[in-house]
């Protein structure tokens, strides 16, 4: 049994209501459940078989600043993407002064109470492609597209740009925030290892990596509508803290429109330079355990979001991982490897 020390439970109390993990059974609170990677195949069943590649995109070109979520921890990241098309640009990134590369912003989540408050970077794309502003016109609806199976990723890839696709035309990508030339996180993939292995140096700005999905999924009309899961496991330079990852689910209603990127719902006022008080993707804070866990977020649990608080099953952009500093938190090294992520 893990326990947890009078100080993590503390934290961990400010972030999820607490979690205690064993490694010998399945654990359940309120909000997530976390069970033994080596019970996976029973329950995966329906996930069906890998995911096929396609192309070789640049990964994370469309990826824009995103959120900032506040008060005890800070957020702050991307979900904008503009997808498989490849649309992009350079941008000038967040509220840090951060240089995107294509389509890459960074950000800087600090302030207010939990779940609110924070600056998020823009320039060229917030939640945006491109090196264009925010779209004025009405939006653009995403028609989503039923996923094939279960599988969203299991990283049976070469390298970090490349795409694939399902069987019903779902794109899927990596992308990361910032660039790993502004101190961005790196992805690692390939040599056989079928696993995401991201390595994040000296985390204090928001930074962070998902999983892209263009034009969008439609898990409502598929047999999969309660949540996502996937594999994690991970390990950072300060143990006497929790590690917390905001696991986030970028929809197209929450996006900036862009009319470069021809996606999004969310109108930004004019004259607005930050969509964060306007757009955001909802969220769960997840205390990562350091051990091999496989973790099920029911969508119910995920909020935050604006203009729509919860998550939109039927136009789902992406699946994002952003590490989250806590307030006076020193800047920390962490190694987190994620595979098998999917819908159930």
């Amino acid at each position: 049994m893990l326990r947890l020390s009078k100080q993590t439970r503390a934290l961990a109390l400010l972030v999820s209501g607490g979690l205690l993990l064993s490694v010998a059974c399945s654990v359940s609170t309120d909000d997530v459940t976390f069970q033994p990677d080596d019970e996976f195949d029973a329950t995966s069943g329906a996930g069906g078989g890998s995911a096929g590649r396609a192309g070789g995109s640049a990964a994370g070109e469309d990826a824009g600043g995103d959120t900032g979520d506040g008060g005890s921890v800070s957020h702050g990241g991307a979900t904008n993407h503009a997808g498989a098309s490849g649309k992009g640009g350079s941008s000038a990134g967040g509220a840090a002064g951060h240089a995107g590369a294509v389509g890459n912003a960074g950000a800087v989540g600090n302030g207010g109470t939990v779940g609110n408050g924070g600056t998020v970077g823009n320039g060229g794309a917030l939640n945006m492609a491109g090196s264009g502003g925010m779209g004025m016109s009405n939006g653009y609806p995403c028609a989503g597209i039923k996923p094939a199976n279960a599988l969203i990723a299991d990283f049976n890839i070469n390298t970090p740009t490349d795409m694939w696709k399902d069987a019903n035309g779902i794109h899927f990508g990596l992308y990361s925030f910032p660039d790993l030339n502004n101190g961005g996180p790196n992805l690692k993939v390939g040599s056989g290892s079928g696993v995401l292995v991201v390595e994040a140096k000296q985390v204090k700005m928001p930074m962070g990596f998902g999983v892209k999905m263009e034009p969008c999924a439609n898990a409502r009309i598929s047999a999969f509508t309660q949540g996502v899961q996937f594999t994690i496991s991970a390990t950072w330079s300060n143990p006497t803290l929790p590690l917390l990852v905001a696991v986030k689910v970028g929809m197209n209603q929450n996006l900036p429109i862009s009319d470069i990127a021809q996606e999004g719902m969310c109108q930004v006022p004019a004259g607005m330079p930050d969509a964060h008080p306007y757009c955001d993707a909802p969220h769960y804070d997840l205390m990562v355990p350091n051990q091999k866990l496989i973790a099920k977020l029911d969508f119910t649990k995920f909020n935050g979001g604006k203009p729509s608080d919860g998550v939109l099953i039927d136009q789902i952009k992406n699946i994002e991982w952003l590490f989250v500093s806590l307030m006076n938190q020193a800047p920390y090294d962490a190694t987190v490897t994620i595979d098998d992520v999917m819908f159930y």
